[in-house]
Protein backbone atom coordinates (compact mmCIF):
# COMPACT_ATOMS: atom_id res chain seq x y z
CA UNK A 1 0.00 0.00 0.00
CA UNK A 2 1.25 3.19 -0.80
CA UNK A 3 1.20 5.91 1.35
CA UNK A 4 1.11 9.75 0.19
CA UNK A 5 2.32 12.12 2.95
CA UNK A 6 0.90 15.86 1.44
CA UNK A 7 1.48 18.46 4.33
CA UNK A 8 -1.86 20.28 3.75
CA UNK A 9 -1.14 23.93 5.60
CA UNK A 10 -3.55 24.57 8.59
CA UNK A 11 -5.93 27.88 8.71
CA UNK A 12 -2.97 28.95 10.96
CA UNK A 13 -0.53 29.16 8.16
CA UNK A 14 -3.16 30.31 5.67
CA UNK A 15 -4.29 33.15 7.94
CA UNK A 16 0.03 34.07 7.74
CA UNK A 17 0.71 33.45 4.53
CA UNK A 18 -2.55 35.44 3.66
CA UNK A 19 -1.35 38.67 5.39
CA UNK A 20 1.47 39.07 2.96
CA UNK A 21 -0.91 39.15 0.45
CA UNK A 22 -2.88 42.10 2.03
CA UNK A 23 0.99 43.87 1.98
CA UNK A 24 0.75 42.96 -1.65
CA UNK A 25 -2.25 44.34 -3.04
CA UNK A 26 -1.03 47.63 -0.88
CA UNK A 27 2.48 47.94 -2.36
CA UNK A 28 1.78 46.67 -6.30
CA UNK A 29 -0.74 49.78 -5.72
CA UNK A 30 1.99 52.07 -4.35
CA UNK A 31 4.25 51.75 -7.28
CA UNK A 32 1.33 52.95 -9.60
CA UNK A 33 1.43 56.23 -7.97
CA UNK A 34 3.26 59.06 -9.78
CA UNK A 35 4.63 61.04 -6.88
CA UNK A 36 7.54 60.43 -4.42
CA UNK A 37 5.00 61.28 -1.37
CA UNK A 38 2.25 58.95 -2.57
CA UNK A 39 4.58 55.88 -3.21
CA UNK A 40 6.10 56.27 0.31
CA UNK A 41 2.72 56.92 2.20
CA UNK A 42 0.96 54.07 0.64
CA UNK A 43 4.76 51.52 1.15
CA UNK A 44 4.34 52.35 4.95
CA UNK A 45 1.19 50.62 5.27
CA UNK A 46 2.16 47.88 3.07
CA UNK A 47 5.48 47.62 5.87
CA UNK A 48 3.19 47.74 8.63
CA UNK A 49 0.95 44.85 7.22
CA UNK A 50 3.97 42.80 6.24
CA UNK A 51 5.79 43.50 9.92
CA UNK A 52 2.68 41.42 11.16
CA UNK A 53 3.46 38.71 9.02
CA UNK A 54 6.94 38.29 9.91
CA UNK A 55 5.84 38.29 13.30
CA UNK A 56 3.48 35.48 12.88
CA UNK A 57 6.08 33.62 10.88
CA UNK A 58 8.57 33.93 13.52
CA UNK A 59 11.15 35.62 11.01
CA UNK A 60 12.51 38.02 13.58
CA UNK A 61 15.33 39.71 11.12
CA UNK A 62 12.27 40.56 8.60
CA UNK A 63 10.00 41.52 11.65
CA UNK A 64 13.05 44.04 12.72
CA UNK A 65 14.03 45.46 10.20
CA UNK A 66 10.80 46.20 8.63
CA UNK A 67 9.96 48.02 11.68
CA UNK A 68 13.38 49.87 10.94
CA UNK A 69 12.52 50.33 7.52
CA UNK A 70 8.96 51.93 8.36
CA UNK A 71 10.25 54.54 10.37
CA UNK A 72 12.79 55.75 7.97
CA UNK A 73 10.03 55.56 5.34
CA UNK A 74 8.31 57.88 7.37
CA UNK A 75 11.47 60.26 7.78
CA UNK A 76 12.06 60.37 3.89
CA UNK A 77 8.14 61.69 3.54
CA UNK A 78 8.78 64.03 6.25
CA UNK A 79 12.37 65.06 4.72
CA UNK A 80 10.65 67.62 2.56
CA UNK A 81 9.01 69.54 5.53
CA UNK A 82 11.51 69.51 7.86
CA UNK A 83 15.26 70.62 6.21
CA UNK A 84 16.98 69.12 9.09
CA UNK A 85 15.78 65.08 7.91
CA UNK A 86 17.07 66.49 4.06
CA UNK A 87 20.49 65.33 5.15
CA UNK A 88 22.71 62.79 3.89
CA UNK A 89 23.66 61.81 7.13
CA UNK A 90 20.02 60.66 8.06
CA UNK A 91 20.84 58.37 5.02
CA UNK A 92 24.24 57.16 6.34
CA UNK A 93 22.54 56.68 10.01
CA UNK A 94 19.48 54.50 8.80
CA UNK A 95 21.80 52.43 6.39
CA UNK A 96 23.76 51.75 9.78
CA UNK A 97 21.05 50.99 11.94
CA UNK A 98 19.51 48.88 9.82
CA UNK A 99 22.85 47.10 9.50
CA UNK A 100 22.67 46.62 13.28
CA UNK A 101 18.98 45.88 13.39
CA UNK A 102 20.50 42.41 11.29
CA UNK A 103 23.05 41.48 13.29
CA UNK A 104 20.39 42.06 16.84
CA UNK A 105 17.81 39.66 14.73
CA UNK A 106 20.39 37.47 12.94
CA UNK A 107 18.52 33.75 12.53
CA UNK A 108 20.73 32.61 9.76
CA UNK A 109 23.07 33.12 6.39
CA UNK A 110 19.91 33.78 4.66
CA UNK A 111 19.25 37.42 6.86
CA UNK A 112 21.95 38.79 4.71
CA UNK A 113 19.31 38.98 1.88
CA UNK A 114 16.76 40.59 4.25
CA UNK A 115 19.59 43.25 5.29
CA UNK A 116 20.38 43.82 1.08
CA UNK A 117 16.84 44.14 0.88
CA UNK A 118 16.06 47.06 3.06
CA UNK A 119 19.31 48.50 2.19
CA UNK A 120 18.52 49.30 -1.02
CA UNK A 121 14.76 50.24 -0.51
CA UNK A 122 16.04 52.49 2.28
CA UNK A 123 18.13 53.84 -0.85
CA UNK A 124 15.79 53.86 -3.06
CA UNK A 125 13.41 55.85 -1.57
CA UNK A 126 16.15 58.08 -0.99
CA UNK A 127 15.94 59.23 -4.33
CA UNK A 128 14.03 62.37 -5.95
CA UNK A 129 13.82 60.66 -9.20
CA UNK A 130 10.33 58.34 -9.10
CA UNK A 131 12.13 56.14 -11.82
CA UNK A 132 15.31 55.58 -10.20
CA UNK A 133 13.09 54.64 -6.92
CA UNK A 134 11.34 51.74 -8.98
CA UNK A 135 14.79 50.41 -10.48
CA UNK A 136 16.52 49.92 -6.99
CA UNK A 137 13.12 48.75 -5.87
CA UNK A 138 13.71 45.66 -8.33
CA UNK A 139 16.71 44.77 -6.86
CA UNK A 140 15.57 45.22 -3.27
CA UNK A 141 12.67 42.53 -4.76
CA UNK A 142 15.22 39.99 -5.65
CA UNK A 143 16.86 39.90 -2.50
CA UNK A 144 13.67 39.80 -0.50
CA UNK A 145 12.61 36.76 -3.06
CA UNK A 146 15.71 34.80 -1.29
CA UNK A 147 15.14 35.75 1.76
CA UNK A 148 11.47 34.92 2.41
CA UNK A 149 12.33 31.49 0.68
CA UNK A 150 14.33 30.66 3.17
CA UNK A 151 12.28 32.29 5.97
CA UNK A 152 9.44 29.92 5.01
CA UNK A 153 7.29 33.35 3.47
CA UNK A 154 5.39 31.79 0.59
CA UNK A 155 3.17 35.00 0.99
CA UNK A 156 6.07 37.00 0.84
CA UNK A 157 7.43 35.18 -1.99
CA UNK A 158 4.40 35.86 -4.24
CA UNK A 159 3.77 39.40 -2.74
CA UNK A 160 7.92 39.84 -4.00
CA UNK A 161 6.90 38.46 -7.51
CA UNK A 162 3.73 40.69 -7.78
CA UNK A 163 5.87 43.97 -6.51
CA UNK A 164 8.41 43.05 -9.32
CA UNK A 165 5.48 42.99 -12.34
CA UNK A 166 3.85 46.34 -10.80
CA UNK A 167 7.01 48.04 -10.83
CA UNK A 168 8.23 46.99 -14.47
CA UNK A 169 4.55 47.63 -15.56
CA UNK A 170 5.11 51.13 -13.75
CA UNK A 171 8.71 51.33 -15.01
CA UNK A 172 7.36 51.08 -18.78
CA UNK A 173 4.38 52.97 -18.56
CA UNK A 174 6.43 56.16 -16.66
CA UNK A 175 8.96 55.40 -20.23
CA UNK A 176 6.24 55.62 -22.17
CA UNK A 177 4.90 58.28 -21.36
CA UNK A 178 8.23 60.68 -21.00
CA UNK A 179 8.44 59.67 -24.84
CA UNK A 180 5.22 61.10 -25.81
Amino acid sequence: MLIININMPNNYDIFVQSIAIISLVIFALSYQSRTRKRILLINIVGIIVLIAHYLLLKAWTGAVINILNAIFAICFVLREKYEWLNTRILLYCALMILVLGTIYSWEAFYSIFALLGVLLMTISRWQGDTQKLRLIAVLASLAWITYDYFAGSIGGIVLECFILLSLFISIFRNKQSSKN
